[in-house]
């Protein structure tokens, strides 16, 4: 569990403004009496606004992804659910994706670029709107991209998204530091470069609970499945599924929600073979989600088999910190499936091993993975205290899961443990955050008036 702290300072205020004055800005007086271009009013979403991911695409032939979004259906197709993403709180989380009432009234333009990771974590400032204009039906947008000075050796996917006042406009050119790097020709169909589907977002949208008959309803996710075995991106293939057995579940179909789920499954487990992980830590974790999505789909035996593979790949690590910290993320995903005593087991051997476990950040490549908060830390107070930021970091995993595997007053009375009082507060509402899907309100209550003690 990370938490990222959101700040503002002179700094960063500083970089943006020299980014603008980087920025090119080409503008010549009207004066041939023709119609001049209208200033377009925006509101940016910043990122990590909503709880997703953007999707891949293939950036070595199309460096730069633009592109118009008009429906929900459009949205889903380029962005995707991210449930282990923070939530701001119980009471409130951070959605998924904006509500479906927006585009009566707006429409979200997308620009996104694979970059090198910034050291300082904010993607935000890579990006800056300069204008959107319009003119005779044609938008532009005019925006400028800086590459990060201090950066990692990982790369991320990042973009910049405006929304702006929904009209039926038949192009948009994009300007990217001046210089024109894509045109979608709206009117003849083309909402994104490079080309997205949305045909199965959209036919299962058209099964929304309640708006139509049950058997209209099952025809259409019917039609809907057909379609998305068709697709050949595996990772578009199983959005289409998830998003299907969501719609069956809606409408009381668990028998067909259950036999989607476990298309969805097999997608996934397609491409988890097909990618290359750089770190074992990372094909563990993937494998343990596959095998939750298998459980989901009532298929205990194959979830049962993933875990264990997982769990092999996780005790082979030869770095303590990594392979503790993998261990115990993944009692979090045996008690996800059902398998709770075999979490406890493992959840019982982890707290003295947390307590022997070395840590040393200079050795380690992707010490970021433990979360802004760890920069705290790096390089002014030195190795032991990171190490003790870090131990901290998994004795929060170890609470949660404790408590999402059945021994609450354990996973409660082992939170006193957590030296760092901002992962501590973190932990407890993580905790209450799990009693609020679970609609237990009142130990919710209890557990966050612990924040105060």
């Amino acid at each position: 569990m990370r938490y990222k702290k959101l700040l503002i300072s002179s700094g960063l205020a500083a970089f943006m403004i020299a980014a603008g004055l980087v920025c090119p800005l080409s503008w010549a007086d009207n004066t041939d009496g023709e119609p001049a271009e209208q200033a377009m009013h925006y509101n940016r979403i910043l990122v990590g606004y909503y709880r997703n991911f953007l999707t891949t695409w293939d950036a070595k032939e199309q460096d730069v992804l633009c592109a118009l979004i008009q429906t929900p259906a459009q949205y889903d197709t380029l962005f995707h659910p991210a449930a282990t993403m923070p939530v701001r709180s119980p009471d409130k989380p951070r959605p998924f994706s904006p509500d479906g009432e927006l585009y009566k009234t707006e429409q979200i333009l997308i620009v996104a670029r694979v970059m090198v990771a910034p050291k300082d974590d904010q993607l935000d400032s890579a990006f800056e709107v300069d204008k959107i204009t319009a003119k005779d039906g044609e938008l532009v947008f005019y925006y400028c991209f800086n590459e990060p000075k201090e950066v990692w050796t990982f790369f991320v996917t990042n973009y910049l998204a405006v929304r702006i006042p929904k009209y039926n406009y038949k192009r948009v050119t994009f300007f990217e530091n001046g210089k024109q790097i894509g045109e979608l020709k709206l009117s003849e169909g083309q909402w994104s470069i490079p080309a997205m589907t949305t045909e199965v977002s959209e036919l299962a949208g058209h099964a929304d609970a309640g708006k139509q008959e049950e058997t209209t309803s099952a025809a259409l996710l019917a039609q809907a499945t057909d379609s998305a075995s068709e697709i050949k991106d595996l990772k578009q293939k199983f959005a289409a599924f998830e998003e299907i057995a969501k719609r069956y579940e809606e409408i009381g179909l668990n028998e067909k929600a259950r036999a989607v789920k476990l298309k969805e499954s097999g997608a996934r487990y397609s491409l988890h073979y097909k990618e290359k992980f750089l770190y074992p830590d990372k094909e563990a974790l993937a494998r343990a989600y596959i095998a939750v999505k298998y459980t989901q789909a009532g298929e205990e035996n194959m979830a049962s088999l993933l875990l264990a593979e997982a769990e092999g790949t996780a005790r082979r690590i030869e770095d303590s910190a990594r392979r503790i910290d993998t261990l115990v993320k993944l009692s979090g995903s045996y008690a996800e499936a059902g398998l709770k005593q075999k979490a406890k087991e493992m959840l019982s051997e982890m707290p003295g091993e947390v307590d022997r476990m070395m840590y040393d950040y200079s050795k380690d490549p992707d010490f970021m993975r433990w979360g802004p908060g760890v920069e705290r830390f790096i390089p002014f107070f030195g190795r032991f205290v990171a190490q003790g930021y870090v131990r901290n970091c998994i004795r929060s995993e170890i609470v949660v899961n404790l408590v999402r595997a059945g021994e609450e007053e354990k996973g409660l009375a082992f939170a006193k443990k957590i030296g760092d009082s901002l992962l501590r507060a973190g932990t407890i509402r993580e905790i209450a955050l799990f009693y609020f899907e679970e609609k237990r309100y009142d130990d919710m209550f209890d557990v966050l008036m612990q924040i105060r003690k």
